[in-house]
């Protein structure tokens, strides 16, 4: 019953040592409902494979504008995706939906 008792304890601690440091690496806690997608683009411009994110809103992006936000050129493409970044992006989605149903309403 003891071992039982220990080997739970530790793979629960590991579980919580692991999901703490893949959020430290990461850069934030939560994606506020966002889906975030890391992919490599082809460049042949570039000649090279460019590591690139995606972040779309709860429910998706079709039909709503497109916000493109470009991090410096010396900086990781992940470089500006924090927590911040991704509460604001929430707050301006809820905006824009409430604009939208405002601008439909009449």
């Amino acid at each position: 019953m003891r071992r039982w008792l220990a080997l739970a304890a530790v793979v629960f601690l590991a579980t919580i040592g692991w999901l703490a440091v893949r959020d430290i690496r990461r850069g934030y806690w939560g994606a506020h409902g966002a889906h975030v997608v890391r992919f490599t683009l082809h460049s042949r411009l570039a000649r090279r494979g460019l590591r690139e994110v995606l972040v779309t809103p709860h429910g998706g992006g079709e039909g709503r504008p497109l916000l493109v936000f470009l991090h410096g050129r010396s900086a990781p493409p992940d470089s500006n995706l924090s927590d911040a970044f991704l509460k604001g992006l929430r707050a301006h989605f809820e905006q824009y939906l409430r604009f939208y149903a405002d601008a439909c309403a009449g």
